[in-house]
């Protein structure tokens, strides 16, 4: 768990342990879903310039949150020895969050933001 996504609650961290418990995964990053058009360097990433699709059609993009993550400490380990990268080391697996859970502090604003959203967390 991150100190930095002060919203994500118990319920996440029950379904994250859960989902562990069932995964042969190396590493598993925590992302909150995103779908809508999303661009890099100016080129679109799920979408066409060609054609115009509803954004709920898309597939929903990856972004990782770091709100919470885990790793298996033999894989992590090695690849430190080997001095290569741990942190995306072995099979890599993805689980979901919502963006309450995804949000992360890394500004005053949003540390203003988590502030205003902290009532809607439910444990």
């Amino acid at each position: 768990m991150h100190s930095i996504a002060p919203l994500l609650s118990a319920h996440d961290v029950g379904s994250f342990v859960k989902f562990l418990s069932t995964s042969n995964a190396d590493a598993v990053l925590s992302y909150e879903p995103v779908q809508i058009e999303c661009a890099l360097a100016g080129k679109p990433v799920n979408f066409k310039f060609t054609e115009k699709t509803n954004s709920q059609d898309l597939e929903p993009m990856q972004r990782i949150s770091w709100s919470i993550t885990a790793w298996r400490r033999s894989t992590f380990l090695d690849a430190v020895s080997k001095r290569i990268c741990a942190t995306y080391g072995g099979k890599v697996a993805f689980f979901p969050v919502s963006p309450l859970a995804g949000h992360v502090i890394k500004t005053e604003l949003d540390l203003k933001i988590a502030e205003a959203l902290l009532p809607l967390v439910e444990d």
